[in-house]
């Protein structure tokens, strides 16, 4: 309902000022985490360098860490590092790599489906195109529908973990709703995105 509420209510470029408004949000989320921003919006990088490089990232923080505590109990000062304030969450961080990794691949099937749907919708004859518009609408439908199901199920096997390793951890388990409202809001913008390229 929100994706048609957007793609009747807003224009494509005031959906575009929306997904923009949205990874705002999503980076301000990810600032409360103390979760490294640079690395999630690099555009240049994939999902899988993202995860690459929070791992060589928390291998090197991890390093200095333990150099700055060895040097303050060889110094005999006591030790005043705080290594929350620090260092990052590692696990944490991750897990939302993971969100990002299925962001990637969720947006991209839905790209190779509306292809895929535009050049089927091209290979047929005016005749045809009219007599089997409802029947292929209904299909490329039901197959985004069952890419959602699915991405969605993976969403929340994800939260399911950030969830219980912040309670754990005694970290602020309310990231997750935000990170929730995050994907419900991305999710139903591409909805729209996809309803106006597939009207157009």
């Amino acid at each position: 309902l929100q994706a048609v509420n957007y793609y009747l209510r807003y224009s494509q470029e005031e959906q575009a000022v929306l997904e923009q408004e949205n990874e705002a949000l999503l980076e301000n989320v990810l600032q409360q985490a103390n979760l490294p921003v640079e690395i999630f919006n690099d555009p240049s990088l994939t999902a899988e360098e993202i995860v690459q490089k929070l791992e060589e990232k928390a291998q090197q923080t991890g390093t200095m860490l333990e150099n700055q505590q060895s040097i303050g109990k060889n110094d005999g000062a006591e030790e005043t590092l705080d290594p929350s304030s620090q260092n990052y969450d590692a696990e944490l961080a991750a897990m939302v790599g993971e969100i990002y990794a299925l962001r990637t691949s969720f947006v991209g099937q839905l790209d190779g489906l509306l292809q895929q749907a535009k050049a089927e919708y091209g290979a047929l004859s005016p005749e045809q195109r009219e007599k089997q518009k409802n029947s292929l609408a209904s299909k490329y439908i039901g197959l985004a529908g069952s890419l959602e199901a699915n991405c969605d199920s993976q969403m929340e096997a994800i939260l399911s973990r950030i969830q219980k390793h912040l309670k754990e951890n005694g970290g602020d388990t309310s990231l997750v709703k935000e990170i929730r409202k995050v994907y419900e809001n991305e999710k139903a913008l591409k909805k729209s995105y996809y309803m106006s390229m597939m009207s157009s």
